[in-house]
């Protein structure tokens, strides 16, 4: 995304500059879940040796295991509508893994409290609506960027898209509709109009003699 970003937007004169507040997908490039993300491609790599693998399995499996038992323990009905899980009562901003414990509402034995694990448990279950929701636009980026623009594609042609976005688009000529989103000014609208027009422009392509 780098090289896109020089090249589509460019700098203005200015030094370049990457901020953490502008990376695509966040959320899902966080800084406490950096361990849960690059150790099974470090593994792959060669870089994580036997016993700090071994450790990292015993870390994941136990997330697994205290999120099996947060999604399927009753939340006090007093706290929560009837047949509410502690997973649930977990998303409310004052609630905590510590305090279900305090509470007694969750098995210390079978569960001891662990610094990353209960960090891993609590982040994914408070995120976890936002964490859908980005890899759902992750996703859409991504069929985006599988749907090529002809380079012949006359942007002048186009209905419904403003003289501004028709000139920035002739202009920068990407190659794909996502490295067209991610150009400053062309809005969600814009590209669905292109992708209406992609799908007459292949039809209209397809019925032309070879």
């Amino acid at each position: 995304m780098l090289i896109d970003d020089l090249v589509t937007r460019g700098v203005g004169g200015e030094p370049y500059r990457m901020f953490t507040s502008r990376a695509e997908y966040r959320l899902l490039l966080r800084e406490d879940n950096a361990t849960a993300r690059l150790t099974p491609l470090g593994r792959e790599l060669g870089l994580i040796d036997d016993p700090r693998w071994a450790r990292f399995c015993g870390w994941q499996e136990r997330v697994a295991a205290l999120r099996t038992a947060l999604a399927t323990t009753p939340a006090p009905s007093a706290t929560l509508r009837p047949g509410a899980t502690l997973e649930l009562l977990l998303r409310r901003p004052e609630a905590s893994l510590a305090g279900l414990r305090r509470e007694g509402l969750l098995d210390g034995q079978a569960h001891p409290a662990d610094p990353w694990v209960d960090e891993q448990t609590e982040l994914t279950i408070k995120y976890a609506p936002y964490i859908a929701r980005q890899h759902e636009q992750a996703e859409r980026l991504a069929r985006l960027e599988q749907r090529r623009l002809p380079d012949a594609l006359d942007y002048a042609r186009v209905s419904g898209l403003s003289h501004e976005v028709r000139e920035r688009l002739t202009r920068q000529r990407p190659h794909s509709l996502g490295q067209a989103a991610r150009l400053p000014g062309i809005t969600p609208a814009a590209i669905a109009t292109l992708e209406v027009h992609l799908r007459g422009y292949a039809a209209t392509r397809a019925a032309e003699p070879i």
